[in-house]
């Protein structure tokens, strides 16, 4: 099955990755800057899928450059095989070479694969300028035409508010709130994804956090009469929904905690379950982050 990114089929294993014309030439770059040669070697052993000698004086062989190097039982194989009969060599080297092939695909496919797919998200990496261009054309189709989103949302900004539309095609949580700070409007990219996809204008932030003494009631709180614990939730809620803030969060929850009984259900929870319940009980959006 295809890897879907941005509504479009990508390779989803090397052998696919090595046909694809415009993606193996950047695949290849990754391998080389982030596992080295040796990776590089293998990638083109996958490529060129040798047979009988060339297996050994092309990539395993100690003139071979660069030199795969082999270890544990797969060298032990390959000292047995060229130290037996010459005649047989050859036919012995085919078998290695299916062990290897299948080695070096589970290398690509289980350990770089995924990690070369999230340079999409790395600002003016080879894929994101592919996956971006892809976003840009496409953006408008899902979220309507850039002009009609820039006064639904009550900007003048149409260049940034493209750029909001095309990080958050691009499922891109971090380029969308950073392009949310370059325009001229003051809400955090959560917000601004949903009136987007709602087709509709921003609500004020305020709407978007129910939180009060019967809110509380119906989280579970036990000690309700204390408004500090309203004021430090809604604080923890406002650093959860803002990108650069949300680490800070789960300190206040922690305060919180220290606010009610040791009874209260809620000093079973751990921050996670915490936002699943205020999603759950609309206290936040459902779309907010986890």
């Amino acid at each position: 099955m295809p890897i879907k990114i941005v509504g479009e089929n990508f390779p989803a294993n090397v052998d696919e990755m090595l046909n694809n014309r415009m993606l193996s030439v950047i695949f290849q770059t990754f391998v080389i800057k982030n596992a080295g040669s040796d990776a590089a070697a293998k990638l083109t052993f996958i490529n060129e899928n040798p047979k009988g000698y060339d297996i050994y004086t092309k990539f395993v062989g100690p003139e071979a450059r660069p030199r795969i190097k082999l270890d544990g039982q797969l060298k032990g194989a390959l000292d047995k095989i060229m130290a037996g009969a010459q005649s047989e060599a050859a036919s012995k080297l085919d078998v290695l070479g299916q062990v290897l092939n299948k080695e070096f695909r589970d290398l690509f496919n289980k350990r770089l694969l995924g990690p070369f797919y999230e340079t999409r998200f790395e600002k003016g990496s080879p894929l994101n300028k592919i996956v971006r261009k892809i976003a840009d054309k496409k953006c408008e189709s899902r979220y309507g035409k850039v002009g009609i989103v820039t006064e639904r949302l009550g900007s003048k900004n149409k260049a940034a508010i493209k750029e909001i539309m095309i990080a958050l095609y691009m499922d891109d949580e971090v380029e969308a709130t950073n392009a949310c700070k370059k325009s001229d409007l003051k809400w955090k990219a959560f917000l601004i994804k949903d009136a987007i996809k709602d087709q509709k204008g921003l609500s004020a932030g305020a709407d978007q956090i129910k939180v009060d003494r019967k809110k509380l009631v119906v989280l579970g709180f036990e000690n309700v009469n204390d408004k500090s614990i309203v004021t430090m939730l809604k604080e923890m809620i406002n650093l959860h929904m803002d990108y650069d803030t949300r680490k800070k969060a789960p300190k206040v929850f922690e305060k919180i905690k220290k606010k009610e009984p040791k009874t209260s259900p809620i000093q079973k929870l751990k921050y996670p379950a915490m936002i699943k319940l205020l999603k759950s009980k609309d206290a936040i959006p459902s779309y907010a982050a986890e």
